[in-house]
């Protein structure tokens, strides 16, 4: 696992398009993860590594006590389904 004490270690294994990134954030279920961009956000189940993710058009995300995902404010139902 990435942690503080192995953080220095990680290296860029490639990049997409010009977006910078924002945050990474894990579901509070742990079900996903969320990776924001100053383009969007992207979000990957975890239990499905290969499937492509899922692509909201917000920049800032965060879970309220709910568990729900609030991005730029607006609350969503995080929903995968399998492609």
């Amino acid at each position: 696992p990435i942690a503080p004490e192995n953080a220095a270690a990680l290296q860029m294994l490639g990049r997409v398009g010009s977006a910078l990134p924002m945050s990474i954030v894990y579901s509070p279920d742990g079900r996903y993860l969320l990776a924001s961009t100053t383009d969007a956000t992207y979000a990957y189940a975890l239990d499905r590594l290969d499937a492509a993710p899922k692509v909201f058009p917000f920049t800032r995300v965060t879970f309220d006590a709910g568990g729900f995902l609030v991005g730029d404010e607006v609350k969503v139902l995080l929903s995968i389904q399998a492609n």
